[in-house]
């Protein structure tokens, strides 16, 4: 109740609550009249795809969200291919965090659509996914039309083959000043 009558509320911090696909809705739908939000917070809270459609009618009420942070929460292929599907043309989200989350090949491929047109994510943390080397490799193609992200966290992704990750330092060398990537992190990504 008081979420929902609250309307000055700027960051919202529910990492490790565990509130599941339902409780994550219940939270999610009493944010639906903020609309100064800009940090929400929700790492580890078990939503899976259920609760990435609610996120995903959250981001259409949300015009000042800024960061959101997903890390830890089942979504899966499915799910995170719903936030990247509504962060397409998103104009205020600058990080995202969707480590941890079982994404494959089809959650990197529809990563790499929404880098194709989204033009102001600046940081995405990526780390501990199972994305293939296929994967790394649409990332880093479509990393070569996307001017705003500056820092991509791929650490852990124990699938990104030497070509993914070969793909992924051409991506690097390639961008232009002004457009600069900061840097990719491969920290303990398996390279076979």
């Amino acid at each position: 109740r008081a979420l929902i009558s609250n309307t000055v509320l700027t960051r919202l911090d529910l990492d490790d609550c565990h509130f599941g696909p339902a409780g994550v809705s219940t939270v999610l739908e009493s944010l639906r009249s903020n609309s100064v939000l800009t940090s929400l917070l929700l790492f580890d809270n078990d939503m899976g795809p259920h609760g990435a459609s609610r996120v995903v009618e959250l981001l259409g009420t949300s015009p000042s969200l800024s960061k959101l942070v997903l890390g830890n929460n089942e979504l899966g292929d499915l799910g995170v291919s719903s936030v990247f599907d509504a962060l397409k043309n998103n104009t205020s989200m600058t990080d995202l965090d969707v480590s941890g989350n079982g994404i494959y090949q089809d959650g990197a491929r529809s990563f790499a659509d929404m880098l194709l047109t989204n033009r102001t994510l600046a940081t995405v943390w990526f780390a501990h996914n199972e994305i293939s080397n296929s994967g790394a490799c649409a990332v880093a193609n479509a990393l070569s039309s996307n001017s705003t992200l500056t820092a991509l966290d791929l650490s852990g992704n124990h699938m990104v083959g030497v070509a993914g990750a070969c793909s992924l330092g051409d991506a690097l060398r390639t961008r232009a000043p002004p457009f600069l990537l900061r840097g990719i992190k491969l920290r303990r990504a398996s390279l076979q």
